[in-house]
């Protein structure tokens, strides 16, 4: 598919567009898809595309809404879908790419969850933050929520927080909580040096920044699409800056506030519904002005 074919890619870089929250994100976007296809229908003019969508049941979502949008639905000519993926699933199409345009991708074994259980709930117990393994396996379950949150949203000093938990009179939850935050600065990056371990979203996210190094780099000669993401995490965040600026890149946000006012906008705080949408197109560098609703459908 060449760049003049889709009047997504009319618009100069960075291209960022959005679907009213009014209209059904997959059906809109799925329209919009199905309208750019030339006519006589070309039946791989979107097959090499790649549509990156935050889950895979809004990838099955949108699979599902552009085969009945798709122009010969009904008899005749018909289009070869486009690569749709989750954001979460991004192993292949970043190891593909990475190898191919050059980057680094992240080394080691990735830690399965039940492993990482017990060896948290040992390492609790060896560094004297619980008293016995089977409370150790109770924490190590919370501590994991944790450890991959912290991956996902960005790094987290772990040595800032063990000394305001530790200094204070709280409860022993609490101290026992300091203790866990401690493990995790020194004792558990050490257990998974040892082992030669990874941590899933650590790897995750180190292959998401890498992919969009490579792209960024190189970038892809395929239409690339990011949709329906927020980009609350800022792994994502660097994928979606690739693709805006991809020759045949584009993001659609979901149900971004064009209507709002400036000082409404600039108000925003972070319990408001578009606190993660303005987050990111600062990140982006983008303004809420450039934003347009996406054209066709």
């Amino acid at each position: 598919m060449t760049a003049a074919a889709h009047s997504l890619w009319a618009a100069p870089a960075p291209r960022v567009f959005t679907i009213s929250p009014s209209e059904p994100f997959a059906a809109r976007l799925a329209g919009a898809l199905a309208a750019s296809l030339p006519q006589p229908i070309e039946p791989l003019a979107w097959a090499d595309a790649l549509i990156l969508l935050p889950t895979r049941r809004a990838a099955k979502d949108f699979a599902a809404a552009l085969l009945a949008a798709r122009p010969g639905n009904g008899g005749g000519a018909t289009a070869i879908l486009p690569r749709l993926a989750a954001l979460g699933d991004l192993e292949d199409e970043s190891l593909e790419t990475i190898a191919l345009y050059g980057g680094a991708a992240p080394m080691g074994r990735e830690i399965a969850p039940l492993a990482r259980r017990l060896a948290l709930a040992a390492c609790l117990q060896r560094e004297g933050a619980v008293d016995d393994f089977r409370r150790g396996l109770s924490l190590a379950g919370d501590l994991a929520s944790v450890i991959d949150l912290a991956h996902q949203y960005g790094p987290v000093d772990w040595a800032a927080l063990t000394p305001f938990l530790a200094e204070r009179d709280f409860a022993e939850h609490w101290r026992t909580a300091g203790a866990a935050l401690s493990l995790l600065n020194e004792a558990w990056p050490a257990t998974l040096a040892a082992h030669g371990w990874v941590e899933p979203q650590a790897a995750h996210a180190a292959r998401a920044r890498a992919l969009a190094q490579a792209w960024e780099t190189r970038p892809p000669d395929f239409p690339l699409i990011i949709a329906g993401s927020t980009g609350s995490q800022p792994a994502t965040r660097a994928l979606m800056r690739a693709a805006a600026f991809a020759p045949q890149g584009a993001v659609i946000l979901p149900g971004l506030d064009l209507d709002l006012d400036e000082k409404a906008w600039a108000a925003i705080g972070p319990e408001h519904p578009q606190a993660a949408l303005r987050a990111t197109l600062a990140a982006l560098g983008i303004e809420r002005s450039a934003v347009r609703p996406l054209p066709g459908g």
